[in-house]
Formats: structure tokens, C-alpha cells, sequence
């Protein structure tokens, strides 16, 4: 696989980072994924201008803008051959690393961040499984991203700890409620709910991420004349749901027919997740 770092193309096996870099270190720095279907990154954008909004939050400065950025991807595609298949891009931008200052307190150390692009194919069948529906799991607040969880940092520790739990019970997503049983969201993924003909999905008030399918979804809803609105939801609230589904850029629509062992109305994908499903296809392969 060749890897984009720091002004390089080079092959994965050969790409090495410093020591010091504080994202390896203390785990500062941002990260967004995003799919491309075709060689293509629909909303490459929006992914773009977050990180930057967020890499500002963190006081990490770095050069590269959005036309550099959708020119270093489409050379990646080329010298990975994805360019007639799904795939995942990542692209992470860390502090960067200084051996004079090991503890990076200081915003400008002079240090340059290090910035890493990759992509990688998506299995075969990766859709057709996400199209039949998940069960999913819901865990308590010592799984939820309490340290600034409207940024997307570096630090998933809880996220990747809720998703292997999930494993383990043969199900796809872990869903969060916090400590007063409101609803947050998923390891991976953004919630919505269906009820009585409209959308809700948990308030983005500083304690979720700011998903850039999870707006994109709400844009679609309301152009196409669906009520969509941001609600306190209670755990009560979404498995009394006549549909679930989540959302991420990756694994885009993604139906919940069970929610810890209990059936998501027929035990089957929804119609309006089904339709919010093909508006949002439509929108990512329009050229």
C-alpha cells in the first residue's frame, strides 16, 4: 500500500513517524475517514473543513489546503488502483514531535505536524451485510468519549473498547447513554431514530460529534420533506423506536433490527431508512 506522509508517497512498510510525535505519544491530533466509491470522495469537503476547524482547537498549524489535499488523494488512488472500487480514506494530522520539548505544553514548538494519508479497499460483501441490518448493544457513560467529544481526536480508547465488547455479543455497533440515560451516540457511528412519520437524533450539543453524514443526512431529510429534529432521546425512546438506523461515512446507512436482544419493529430495515438509504447513495455517486 503507498501511504501519503508529510510530502512523501511512499510504501507503508516504509513510513515511519518520530518518536516524539505527541498524536504516538499523547494521542493530540485529529483524524477524519471518509469512503470513496469509484475514486471518488463525495464530501471530501465538509471532512476537510472539520479537521481544520478542529486541528485549530488543538493549536496545530499545518499548510496544506483543500485543493493539495484533493490532489494528493486522487495520486493515491491512481498508485493504489482504487479507482473501480470502495474504498476507506484516513487522514490523521498529529502535532508532530520535538525531542527538545517531550512534553508538547507550548503550542508552537517550531516542530512541523505530521500529516498521513491512506486508503485501503473495503472487503467484499461489506455493503450487502450493513443492508440486512445490525443488532447492536448499548453501554453506560464509562464508554462514552468524555474528554471533548465534538472533537474527532486521537483518542477512541473508549470507542474501540465499546465496539470489541459489542463483538463479543455478535453485534455490529454500541450505542451510548449517559449517566441521566439520554442517548449520545454510537462507538462508531452517528443515531437516528423513526417515529411517527419524522427523524430525530440526539441533540449536537457539545457532547457528540458533529457528523459530517450525520448533517448530510438531516439536509436530505428535510429537502425531500421529512420532519427531522434534534431531541433529548432516552434509551426508553429508541427501543420503543419504530426504526433505528446509524450513519458513518464509511459504512453509511446502517438499519438496527435489535437492540440488546429486544427486535427494532419488524426485525428489519425500515422503509424510511431504506429511503433515506437510496437518497444518500444518490447524493455520494452524483457526479
Amino acid at each position: 500500500m503507498i501511504v501519503y506522509l508529510n510530502g512523501n508517497f511512499v510504501d507503508d512498510n516504509q513510513a515511519c513517524i518520530s518518536i516524539w510525535d505527541a498524536g504516538f505519544l499523547f494521542g493530540e491530533g485529529v483524524f477524519t475517514t471518509l469512503r470513496l466509491n469509484n475514486g471518488v470522495a463525495a464530501d471530501l469537503e465538509s471532512h476537510w473543513k472539520r479537521l481544520v476547524v478542529q486541528s485549530a482547537e488543538l493549536d496545530i498549524s499545518f499548510s496544506t489546503t483543500l485543493q493539495e489535499v484533493q490532489t494528493i488523494v486522487g495520486r493515491l488512488v491512481e498508485k493504489n488502483r482504487v479507482e473501480r472500487c470502495a474504498a476507506r480514506l484516513r487522514i490523521t494530522l498529529t502535532r508532530g514531535g520535538d525531542p527538545d520539548h517531550p512534553m508538547p505544553i507550548s503550542p508552537a514548538t517550531g516542530q512541523p505536524s505530521t500529516l498521513l494519508l491512506t486508503i485501503s479497499p473495503l472487503p467484499r460483501g461489506f455493503d450487502d451485510e450493513i443492508a440486512n441490518g445490525i443488532k447492536v448493544i448499548t453501554l453506560g457513560p464509562e464508554y462514552g468519549r468524555r474528554c471533548r467529544p465534538d472533537l474527532k481526536s486521537l483518542n477512541f480508547l473508549p470507542s474501540l473498547m465499546a465496539l470489541r465488547r459489542a463483538r463479543r455479543q455478535f453485534c455490529g455497533e454500541a450505542i451510548m447513554f449517559d449517566d441521566d440515560g439520554i442517548i449520545s451516540e454510537a462507538a462508531m457511528s452517528s443515531v437516528f431514530a423513526c417515529r411517527s412519520s419524522e427523524i430525530v437524533t440526539p441533540k449536537n450539543n457539545g457532547r457528540i460529534l458533529a457528523g459530517c453524514t450525520r448533517q448530510m443526512i438531516m439536509d436530505l431529510a428535510r429537502i425531500n420533506g421529512l420532519t427531522c429534529r434534534e431531541v433529548d432521546l432516552s434509551l426508553k425512546d429508541l427501543k420503543t423506536a419504530q426504526e433505528v438506523f446509524l450513519c458513518n461515512s464509511i459504512r453509511e446507512i446502517i438499519p438496527v433490527i435489535c437492540i440488546d436482544d429486544q427486535p427494532v419493529g419488524q426485525k428489519s430495515p425500515g422503509p424510511i431508512t431504506m429511503q433515506i438509504r437510496q437518497w444518500y447513495r444518490q447524493a455520494m455517486t452524483s457526479p
